[in-house]
């Protein structure tokens, strides 16, 4: 597929000159953040994090929810407010306009999915600290445990 340059107008005083490519891809992300979709930013060197969005991408029969890295330009856009969870060694899963993070991302992830893996949820009930000890465990040996991704596993609905 061939892209040609183009130029658009975004407003009457600032032009925008990008290939049809990029101002779609543009456009997505902006699109994203004002109708406040369900966006999961995830470690993408994280065999781990690859196979649970790999799931998740499986089971989402309603393509609701988007992936993006956690380096790239979606989750900077996204998470502009809160430069300091790109820091943090956690999923994120940015929904309605509210961030979570760790425990509570995959509780609101697996919410998100309906039943049964709504059912996930009832570990709301165990306090978030003891969750987060748990998670932060993990996610501190989850390379040792699971190993790196050589590539990025899903193709569907992800985000640049």
């Amino acid at each position: 597929m061939i892209f040609y340059k183009k130029s658009y107008w975004i407003s009457r005083t600032w032009h925008y000159s990008l290939t049809e490519k990029e101002f779609l891809l543009n456009f997505r992300v902006k699109f994203l953040i004002l109708v406040k979709d369900s966006v999961i930013i995830f470690d993408v060197d994280c065999l781990l994090c690859n196979r649970f969005v790999q799931i998740v991408s499986v089971i989402d029969k309603k393509d609701n929810i988007y992936f993006t890295r956690l380096s790239g330009k979606t989750a900077n856009n996204i998470l502009s407010n809160n430069k300091n969870l790109l820091e943090i060694d956690s999923i994120i899963f940015y929904l309605n306009g509210n961030t979570y993070i760790k425990s509570d991302a995959v509780i609101r992830i697996s919410k998100s999915l309906g039943f049964p893996y709504n059912l996930m949820s009832i570990f709301k009930i165990v306090p978030k600290s003891i969750r987060d000890i748990f998670y932060d465990f993990v996610a501190r040996n989850r390379y040792k445990f699971f190993g790196k991704a050589q590539k990025c596993l899903i193709s569907k609905n992800i985000i640049e």
